[in-house]
């Protein structure tokens, strides 16, 4: 692993109508003073002519940055960016998804910033909306279920205030990442798979971020456009994506939990009834709200609350105590093996 520049990785899943761009705004970048970068492109196991265009359209920008197109055959955003972590050439690792357009400085104040705080593992910046069909005023209250706006004040440390950062424009110290994998970390998330209604990545990488105590930064300076196709500014998008988020939360508990050094010893089965008792409070408050759900405007702040609820319900009754204690054995191989190594 080399140390001294920047790794830029773009994660691609039938991405031949939105890559050029992308590709257009990373070649376009400029810089101040002489910055040694890379290209990574990883190929999440698409089935359309997404390697050709690829190919095709960074040979047409004549950019001379080193390039490079890598697989990962098994379906997952998750899965795409550890393989791309590991790939990377450098220490500091910026995520770029396919829909991403960079602003031109994005790249120098990357490293610059990565590599002058030591202490910072994850960093994330500001997003603006470059909508293909410009949404109803109710959107601009939930547009950050879709990773737009800011996600802080000025540069500022959010480790325990947000403690997260969103994936796309994201940008990481590989060596945590490696580390947390030789002691045993695994991801229980799997988004963006055809047919899976959890989430959460973005949370996931944050809270191996914070276990490994590395600190979690924004800074406003950091600024790109993502291009928000039709289809995810519907209300009902909306309601599925929030959905979504609340039903791996489920897993989520545990991951805080341990952080916290809170139940490491006890049995899974300890942990899944806690949590299935826990939820008794919220379904007896909303019950019949939550298949009514429909009835409320779009935006509602109290449709999404129980959106919330009903991923809950939904993760807590489809999924099976096998897959959650075998997730929980992961992670609490993690954390004891993290634990172990502070003795």
């Amino acid at each position: 692993m080399l140390t001294n520049g920047i790794s830029l990785v773009i994660f691609c899943y039938n991405s031949e109508k939105r890559i050029e761009e992308t590709l257009r705004h990373i070649a376009n970048q400029k810089f101040t003073k002489a910055i040694t970068w890379e290209l990574v492109v990883v190929d999440n196991n698409s089935t359309d002519q997404t390697l050709i265009v690829t190919e095709r359209a960074w040979k047409d920008l004549r950019c001379s940055i080193p390039f490079r197109i890598v697989s990962e055959k098994k379906q997952g955003l998750s899965y795409a960016r550890l393989a791309g972590i590991k790939a990377a050439a450098y220490e500091i690792v910026a995520f770029v998804d396919d829909d991403n357009r960079l602003f031109d400085d994005w790249v120098e104040i990357a490293y610059e910033f990565m590599s002058s705080h030591p202490e910072v593992g994850l960093c994330g910046g500001q997003t603006f909306p470059d909508y293909e069909i410009t949404p109803g005023p109710w959107f601009e209250k939930v547009k950050h279920t879709i990773a737009v706006g800011q996600q802080g004040t000025g540069i500022e440390d959010i480790t325990e205030k947000r403690k997260f950062v969103w994936g796309a424009g994201a940008i990481i110290k590989r060596s945590l990442i490696l580390k947390a994998v030789d002691l045993g970390f695994s991801n229980i998330t799997a988004s963006r798979v055809p047919g899976f209604l959890g989430g959460g990545d973005d949370w996931e990488l944050a809270c191996i971020v914070r276990a490994m105590h590395a600190k979690i930064y924004y800074n406003e300076q950091l600024k790109l456009y993502h291009y928000i196709p039709a289809g995810r500014t519907s209300w009902e998008y909306i309601r599925k994506n929030t959905r979504g988020y609340a039903y791996s939360g489920l897993l989520f508990d545990v991951y805080e939990w341990y952080m916290k050094g809170k139940y490491l010893r006890l049995p899974a089965f300890w942990l899944w009834l806690r949590q299935i008792v826990s939820f008794v409070k919220p379904l007896a408050k909303y019950g019949l709200q939550l298949f009514s759900i429909g009835l409320y405007s779009e935006g509602s702040e109290t449709a999404l609350k129980l959106e919330n609820v009903k991923g809950r319900l939904m993760a807590i009754t489809r999924t099976s105590f096998f897959t959650y204690s075998k997730s929980v054995a992961e992670m609490k191989k993690f954390f004891l093996n993290l634990q172990n190594e502070k003795l």
